[in-house]
């Protein structure tokens, strides 16, 4: 199987915040036929955009994936924000008054997707051609 992993550090005046991002992939059964997809993003609440002080967010996506008719097709199954976590509370305050924003969005989707490769699976090698300098080539040999 192969892993891929990124884990990205921000800083703010406040506090060390960090955000970070996961991605895997599984491969299973003989040349690759099945895998699986994982990712997940990690917010904890610190981070600020702008005036705002960002609350947690969490976002974690999965997808399956299978080959068919000898790696000509593939049937893919996939679900993203399948904890629908990924909308943050913002919170600001001016002039001794609190504003506390939610904003709730359906982020949570699933996606079935099915591709063909059509054309030839077998590609000739380069023939070989007749140039007009073949006499010349001659020349060059003796």
């Amino acid at each position: 199987y192969q892993v891929k992993s990124e884990l990205n550090f921000l800083t703010n005046s406040a506090q060390q915040v960090f955000t970070a991002d996961f991605s895997n992939q599984f491969i299973f059964g003989k040349n690759g036929k099945f895998s699986i997809d994982a990712s997940a993003y990690v917010m904890p609440p610190g981070m600020r955009e702008g005036i705002y002080k960002l609350g947690q967010m969490y976002v974690v996506n999965i997808g399956f994936r299978m080959a068919l008719m000898k790696k000509a097709a593939f049937l893919t199954i996939s679900a993203n924000d399948i904890f629908m976590l990924s909308s943050p509370t913002a919170e600001t305050s001016s002039n001794n008054v609190r504003v506390l924003n939610k904003n709730t969005y359906d982020t949570r989707n699933v996606k079935i997707s099915f591709m063909y490769k059509f054309g030839n699976k077998v590609l000739r090698g380069k023939r070989q051609r007749d140039n007009g300098n073949l006499d010349e080539k001659n020349r060059l040999k003796n």
